[in-house]
């Protein structure tokens, strides 16, 4: 688990990428195209550097 989103690999990046802070202040980094399209994993294992669902922050 990361505490950070730089460690995230390219999510951190990702249009796609929410990150989530648990109520005991750990940070995990979600896919939110897991809803749309189960083949990415809801929470990734970090870092990530290479996704097929990858779209750059500003880009469509």
């Amino acid at each position: 688990m990361s505490n950070k989103l730089s460690d995230a690999g390219i999510c951190q990046n990702c249009k796609f990428v929410s990150r989530i802070v648990s109520g005991k202040g750990s940070i995990f980094i979600q896919c939110k195209q897991h809803f749309s399209n189960k083949k990415f994993p809801k929470y990734p294992r970090l870092p990530v550097t290479i996704c097929s669902g990858f779209i750059e922050n500003g880009k469509d």
